[in-house]
């Protein structure tokens, strides 16, 4: 007899108001969904993960890509050293 493992895990979960949202007490890590999104608590602060929240939220992704820095020659991070990344509209 083989084992069956369930790679797939479904959660349904209940959908309040921002009103009610804001009654709750403050718990970091704690999810919740209302009728605007999804949300977290991160740093004793609500953080709307989704729909994105846009600049300042401090979650999202980035990708650099440039010629000088490869593989072969990878920028180097110092501890305590402060880099500036340019950024230029392609």
């Amino acid at each position: 007899m083989s084992t069956v493992f369930n790679t797939s895990y479904k959660v349904q979960v209940d959908v309040d108001t921002d009103t009610i949202r804001n009654q709750y007490n403050i718990e970091e890590g704690a999810y919740v969904t209302t009728e605007s999104g999804v949300w977290t608590v991160f740093g004793g602060e609500w953080v709307k993960l989704y729909p994105q929240s846009g600049v300042g939220s401090g979650l999202g992704w980035a990708r650099y890509d440039d010629g000088l820095y490869t593989s072969s020659n990878k920028l180097e991070l110092l501890d305590g050293i402060e880099i500036s990344l340019g950024m230029s509209k392609q």
